[in-house]
């Protein structure tokens, strides 16, 4: 992990992200069947929101950490 710097750790983690918004159906789906909620609530709450801070940390992260040694 260490040996793939923060460019490479942000790679590999946009490849999850985007598996996420590819499967946000399926997941909130699962969500839904888990809790007991609402796949509608399931979307708009976890999934989006969710979503959101995966985004906002892709984008922020090798920024905030691009020059120090982890």
């Amino acid at each position: 992990w260490a040996a793939l710097g923060a460019e490479g750790r942000k790679l590999f983690l946009e490849k999850i992200y985007t598996i996420c918004v590819e499967k946000k159906e399926e997941i909130a789906r699962l969500i839904a069947q888990e809790m007991g909620m609402p796949i509608s609530v399931c979307s708009a709450i976890d999934i989006a929101a969710g979503l959101r801070y995966f985004r906002f940390y892709l984008d922020k992260g090798p920024v905030w950490l691009g020059s120090q040694i982890i």
